[in-house]
């Protein structure tokens, strides 16, 4: 697309428009976990700007779920299935 055309329809510059919101991509970031509260705090804060925080739990018994919940972020139970199953 030519500058003419992009500033006849944007009114954004191309660089600017590739930097905006507009047309951004989402980010989820999904974490498969099983006891990790001694690491899942500081795990949720480094991905906090993410859109979108997914935990998949396999059946945390050390307040990882309890973490993940006062943190607000969504969590899920499911069975341990394997590496790539779980994801």
């Amino acid at each position: 697309m030519s500058d003419a055309t992009m500033s006849a329809t944007s009114p954004l510059s191309p660089s600017e428009e590739t930097t905006s919101e507009v047309g951004r991509t989402p980010v989820s970031v999904f974490l498969i976990t099983l006891n990790e509260a001694a690491h899942i705090e500081r795990v949720l804060e480094s991905v906090a700007w993410a859109d979108e925080v997914i935990v998949v739990d396999s059946g945390s018994t050390d307040g990882t779920t309890d973490i993940c919940e006062r943190m607000g972020v969504q969590w899920h139970h499911q069975e341990w299935l394997g590496y790539s199953a779980q994801k």
